[in-house]
């Protein structure tokens, strides 16, 4: 267990906000570690207010950034950018220090104090209208370059890479198989794959969890990884793992899915910069995958879903349709407009939801009957290389990652959160 030195004191509080910033409290003040950033700055000290305060608390903003009660009876937001100062916003005031702070899904904040209980509602306009933050996170820190997919009232989700792991911080791969319960609205580690893999495609065949492609760390090298053909199938019956039929191309980040009782495994790139154009699938009982139409351009990067028969792929290159009854490409289908890098991508409600992308927050929405698009609900955050699916009729988001400017960073994000329906 490494050991970050702290001065003197008494600490009576510790959170972690959304960033990875560890804060603590007491009668000695405040103090900031960002574990990600270089470890040798230690533990940093908030200016203005929160300088010399005396800090009663400690909480998490609607947002889920730090929040500290003043003995003026403010309740202030802090973080700390990446020169090293301090940014504060005053979100609410009491009349007395708050002693206990709670912030709750619907982004209001519950501070106890000495004469009672206060209560601030979420300022306005808030993502919380529309998202409601679940209370698990993914085991062992942000995770992105991930996808899931439903089985039996739970999400699974294979592997990953978050470049911040540990303390000090190093770039790790994953090799564990997680799944979410949404009754306790938290992530599991329930199994772990043969090697470290990120960028593999993730679908459902046969009540199995098929593990499709991506990059794996195989041991040639400490840290080199390999593009795959590899497939891997779990058995969630039985807790065992087994070998499934090579791919046909060797394809990391491919746009994987399952339709018309076939996974179909498409796009993607054999390298870092050569993106594909070739498809496969293979079907229920069948040894070998076989080759499917071209796309009509080669491409990676992106979301993808199936919905009554039909592929959609999204990435930085467009939006393409697959009619797997027809086998046919839909040469007609109109755009969004710009798709940031990355996006995550559902089928929810009869339509495709192409949420996010590298420094985006949008939502759209493609209607197959009407064939137009409609923006729905924005992110809580500027999300991409993130996991989306539908599970027993709700839309989660988990993980990815986004760009921080003020820190000067990638973030790296280990929540998931559910779309508030009718609201």
């Amino acid at each position: 267990m490494a050991v970050v030195p702290l001065e003197a004191g008494l600490w009576e509080h510790l959170v972690v906000d959304c960033d990875g910033f560890v804060w603590i409290a007491g009668p000695t003040g405040v103090r900031c570690l960002w574990p990600r950033d270089d470890h040798e700055k230690g533990w940093q000290t908030p200016a203005g207010s929160a300088a010399s305060a005396v800090a009663t608390a400690l909480g998490l903003s609607p947002d889920g950034r730090v929040l500290v009660p003043l003995a003026n009876g403010e309740l202030i937001q802090l973080d700390i950018d990446a020169t090293g100062r301090t940014i504060q916003r005053t979100l609410a005031q009491v009349s007395t220090t708050a002693r206990c702070l709670h912030t709750d899904t619907d982004g209001t904040i519950w501070a106890a104090g000495d004469d009672g209980l206060y209560r601030q509602p979420a300022p306005q306009p808030t993502w919380h209208v529309d998202w409601e933050q679940q209370p698990g996170r993914l085991p062992g820190g942000g995770n992105h370059d991930i996808f899931s997919v439903p089985w039996q009232g739970r999400l699974y989700m294979a592997g990953g890479l978050t470049r911040r792991w540990g303390y000090p911080t190093q770039e790790r791969v994953f090799d564990e198989l997680f799944a979410f319960d949404p009754a306790s609205g938290c992530w599991d580690v329930i199994s772990r794959m043969s090697f470290p893999r990120r960028y593999n495609g993730i679908s459902e065949l046969d009540g199995r969890i098929w593990i499709i492609g991506g990059e794996g760390e195989l041991g040639e090298r400490d840290g080199e990884r390999t593009t795959l053909d590899v497939v891997d199938i779990y058995d969630p019956s039985s807790d065992t793992w087994t070998p499934g039929p090579r791919l046909n191309q060797v394809r990391t980040d491919p746009f994987v899915m399952a339709s018309g009782g076939r996974i179909w495994a498409v796009g993607g790139a054999c390298d870092p910069t050569t993106k594909l154009q070739s498809v496969e699938s293979i079907g229920s009982g069948e040894s070998a995958w076989r080759w499917e139409p071209d796309l009509p351009e080669p491409i990676r990067q992106g979301g993808c879903c199936a919905l009554s028969g039909v592929l959609y792929i999204v990435s930085i290159d467009g939006v393409f349709a697959f009619d797997t009854a027809t086998g046919r490409w839909d040469g007609a289908l109109q755009q969004p407009g710009d798709i940031g890098e990355a996006p995550l991508v559902a089928a929810y409600e009869d339509e495709v939801w192409m949420m996010g992308g590298l420094r985006c927050d949008r939502t759209r929405c493609y209607n197959p009957v009407t064939r137009t698009w409609r923006d729905g609900p924005r992110l809580p955050t500027q999300q991409s290389w993130g996991a989306a699916a539908v599970l027993n009729g709700q839309l989660y988001i988990t993980g990815g990652a986004h760009r921080s400017d003020m820190h000067n960073a990638t973030m790296y994000d280990d929540r998931t959160w559910m779309l508030r329906r009718n609201r």
